[in-house]
This record gives C-alpha cells, sequence and structure tokens, in this order.
C-alpha cells in the first residue's frame, strides 16, 4: 500500500482526496512499519457504502484491517496518522491512454523517452491513478523493458505501466498526431493479410504480451486517408489472439464497424460511436458477445486549453 499523496514533491494535495495503490511500501513519512491512519471517510471499492469516519490499519506495506473509527486494536508500537477531513479511496485504473510522445503542447518521436513516460505515469499517480494502460503505441522492447524495470524498483513511485500492442493496416492506425511518433518507431503492426494477422499475433504472443489493439477505422474526418482494416483481417486476428488467451481491443468509431468487431468477438471497444445512434441490430449483438467498452479521457490534442503551467495535461 502507499498513500501517493507526496509522489511529486511540488505539488500539495489541495482537493482533499488521498488515494491508495497497492505497491510493495508505505509512505516516506510514516516512522513505523505498522501505521494507524483515523478519522478519513473510507470508500472500500466493493460497492459498499463509504464508512463517513474510518480507520485503517497498514503493516509492512499492506492494509490489514478497514474499519469505523474506534473499532481497530493497533498493536502498541503503531504509528497514528490523523486524516480528519480527507477521503481515501482505492486508485483508479486508466485503461486507454496514448503516453510518451506528448510534451504537454507538441507530439513527437522526439519526446518519447524512458524519462517522459515515467513523468506521465507519476502524473497519473498524482491524480489518483494506479494502473495505467497505453493503446497499441509502443515499440515492443521499449514497453517490455520499461515494465521490467518499473517492477524491479528501478523507477520512484507511480502508477503501474501496462500496455497493449498495436495493428493496422500499412500507414494507418494511430491519428494524425500520434503517428508523428508512432510511425518512425514502427511502434504498431503493420498488417494487410488474413495470414499477416495470424503470423503477427504469434510473434506478440511469444513475447508474453497479453493484450492487443487493432485500428479499424480509415480516419473518415481526413476523408478516408488511411486503409481500413478488412473484416476478414480482424476476424483472424481475434480468433489467433483468444488462442493465445489474449485480451483485444479495437478503435472503432462508426456503427457498422463496431458491429463488425464485436460480431467477430472482440472484448474492448476502445470507442464510443460518434455521431451516430445505436439501432435495435447492435443491441442484440451486445446482449450476446458482451464486450465493454474504454473511451479514452484527455485534452493531450487541445494546445489551446494548457497554458503551459498546467500540470496534467
Amino acid at each position: 500500500m502507499q498513500i501517493l499523496a507526496n509522489c511529486r514533491r511540488r505539488w500539495t494535495i489541495q482537493a482533499g482526496c488521498i488515494v491508495v495503490t497497492s505497491l510493495a511500501s508505505v509512505i516516506g513519512y510514516a516512522q513505523s512499519n505498522t501505521v494507524l491512519y483515523q478519522g478519513a471517510r473510507l470508500i472500500i471499492g466493493d460497492a459498499s457504502a463509504p464508512i463517513e469516519t474510518g480507520e485503517f490499519l497498514v503493516q509492512n506495506g499492506r492494509i490489514t484491517a478497514i474499519g469505523r473509527e474506534g473499532s481497530i486494536h493497533a498493536p502498541a508500537r503503531a504509528s497514528h496518522i490523523d486524516l480528519s477531513g480527507k477521503t481515501v479511496m482505492p486508485t483508479m485504473n486508466n485503461v486507454h491512454i496514448h503516453i510518451g510522445y506528448e510534451g504537454y503542447v507538441s507530439w513527437s518521436v522526439e519526446n518519447h523517452t524512458r524519462e517522459n513516460v515515467l513523468d506521465h505515469l507519476e502524473r497519473e499517480a498524482f491524480y489518483g491513478i494506479g494502473t495505467a494502460m497505453t493503446m497499441g503505441d509502443q515499440p515492443a522492447d521499449f514497453a517490455i523493458q520499461f515494465q521490467k524495470d518499473q517492477r524491479s524498483g528501478k523507477f520512484p513511485p507511480a502508477a503501474q505501466f501496462f500496455f497493449a500492442a498495436g495493428f493496422a493496416p500499412p500507414g494507418g492506425g494511430p491519428d494524425a498526431l500520434l503517428i508523428q511518433g508512432t510511425s518512425p518507431l514502427h511502434a504498431v503492426n503493420e498488417i494487410s493479410t488474413l495470414d499477416e494477422a495470424i503470423a503477427a499475433v504469434r510473434r506478440i504472443a511469444a513475447r508474453r504480451i497479453h493484450e492487443i489493439k487493432f485500428w479499424v477505422d480509415n480516419r473518415d474526418n481526413n476523408r478516408g486517408s488511411m486503409k481500413k482494416m478488412p473484416p476478414d483481417v480482424y476476424t483472424a486476428l481475434i480468433a489467433e489472439a483468444h488462442k493465445h488467451g489474449m485480451i483485444v481491443h479495437a478503435h472503432a468509431t462508426n456503427l457498422q464497424d463496431q458491429k463488425g468487431v464485436v460480431r467477430a468477438g472482440v472484448d474492448v471497444l476502445v470507442h464510443t460511436l460518434v455521431a451516430e445512434t445505436i439501432d435495435d441490430e447492435f443491441v442484440s449483438i451486445l446482449k450476446e458477445k458482451r464486450p465493454y467498452w474504454a473511451p479514452v479521457m484527455g485534452l493531450g490534442d487541445r494546445s489551446e486549453l494548457c497554458d503551459g503551467d498546467t500540470p496534467f495535461i
């Protein structure tokens, strides 16, 4: 367990909310391996009602007891920390981001460094994110090594880094901003045929990558400037991925494409529909297949909203 209120020293908590994540160390200012935190409003995260005035015991980096204030018998050696006026809740999961290519108001391959990825993950943690998954935009070698380094403790506390390997037709996939970074790094697996899809998935599976994301769209907002992934290709990609126990995410933003990928068995839709209404046929398909949605949330491509001093974009 770690309370990430002080994860970045130059910022202070203003919102009155502390977020707890399962890491293997206790907060730096605690003087004991056993700490009783008291007085906070506790949101447990199991759909139960909040405990308005609660306490929780942390021993050797793990929460071992939660209850109403006064209900926990703490060891005599325990430190006591007053969290009155705060709310404590589990960290959130951000399962659809694009990370590393953004330098506040610019997107480029030059921004993609280990330091920049870590900086974004630290800011994710500051805002209450415990795990962050970047969708289809990371070179595999970089992402695998970053995960190893983070898990071995080489980095300071931050949101845990996860990634899905990306697939798209040649020259397609990421939008006009993101592709400026992914193309030079060959971060996206380019596939044109059923056989190429199967072979690429097998290569990814051999590297023990557990998630993949593919782009279907031809970027209609760019007048169809990119090639769309055909149904036979993404159907083969999904089927092969499932053989290897992988979770498959699809970028498909129009109704017919969403119907197609859901019929083919995709696990996650990473966008909602754009300017279209779900019809009865799609409702029927959704009831049968039961995928889930993970829409992207962020303002990274809205430079007019950033004045250069905004800490998190």
